[in-house]
């Protein structure tokens, strides 16, 4: 759903305003907008989709039973250091919102390789700089 919104807000769409507004404040984005936006993107893949942190909350969860039953779902478990350190060394482009991440994890069982950039900094595709 991150891609979902980070889009929206890129081509500036009445939604997209919503959430930028939001984001800006510091808020988190309410549920009904983001399954709204969950709602529109698997109208849009009548031959399947694939949503990636929807749902993260009970409503959320819900309201996908009632729009597009999922006809699987796979829930990823992993320790909280190993998630935090995925979530700090995230890095985002800040034109496109291109994703990367400079961790290297193999501790625990867990072998989570980093996505690096070509350059240090900077976007692969756009060229734009990273933000953490």
């Amino acid at each position: 759903t991150g891609d979902m919104i980070r889009s929206e807000i890129k081509k500036k769409s009445e939604i997209g305003l919503k959430v930028q507004e939001i984001s800006e404040r510091g808020d988190l984005v309410p549920d009904e907008i983001v399954t709204d936006m969950a709602r529109m993107q698997t109208e849009s893949s009548p031959d399947g989709w694939l949503l990636d942190g929807f749902p993260r909350t009970l409503g959320q969860a819900e309201a996908l039973e009632t729009f597009s039953p999922p006809s699987l779902v796979v829930n990823l478990e992993l320790p909280e250091d190993i998630l935090l350190e995925k979530i700090i060394s995230r890095r985002v482009c800040s034109k496109c919102g291109e994703n990367y991440n400079i961790a290297d994890i193999n501790r625990s069982g867990v072998v989570m390789g980093p996505l690096l950039p070509k350059s240090e900094g900077i976007c692969d595709k756009c060229g734009g700089s990273l933000v953490q």
